[in-house]
């Protein structure tokens, strides 16, 4: 599977010295900031419902590769309801960043349980091993989406 982080960047990266949970999460809503194009209001209210939705308080990194992270923010069922996603689907910004805090690109990531099963969330390290082509640890849908909220690319994962 190959993923790309597309979103309607800006080429202006953003950089923190500070590496706190603060710091980081007020880093990327100001990145999520700058993502929606102002002619497009739209997209730019899909933005603000994303940041609004935002569990900043559970924020937490996996690795990624050589000097990337990923930072998983859990994604509160509000969203889900004004977006008309099914509750039990899991929703996370799942943002690439350097270890020195330079966000390379985010997407959201709605898991799709199999069989509508009702998960208590997302397995440790799971967003790593699918980018290392591995079975994460639970069976279902990973959608990922555009921040803005298109479509990009699905895979389904089965234990075997």
């Amino acid at each position: 599977m190959s993923t790309m982080f597309n979103s309607c960047q800006k080429e202006q990266k953003e950089v923190t010295k500070d590496l706190s949970k603060e710091s980081v999460t007020s880093n990327i809503t100001s990145w999520l900031d700058r993502q929606g194009p102002p002619s497009k209001s739209n997209l730019i209210a899909n933005i603000e419902l994303l940041k609004r939705n935002l569990e900043l308080n559970k924020t937490r990194r996996e690795e990624y590769k050589d000097a990337d992270q990923f930072i998983i923010i859990p994604i509160n069922k509000e969203y889900n309801r004004e977006k008309r996603i099914n509750e039990k689907n899991q929703l996370n910004l799942l943002v690439v960043a350097t270890n020195s805090g330079e966000i390379k690109g985010a997407n959201i990531v709605e898991f799709i349980p199999e069989n509508g099963k009702d998960i208590s969330g997302i397995p440790e390290n799971a967003f790593r091993k699918i980018f290392n082509k591995e079975y994460p640890g639970v069976d279902g849908l990973f959608r990922f989406l555009s921040v803005t909220g298109r479509w990009l690319n699905e895979t389904t994962y089965k234990n075997k």
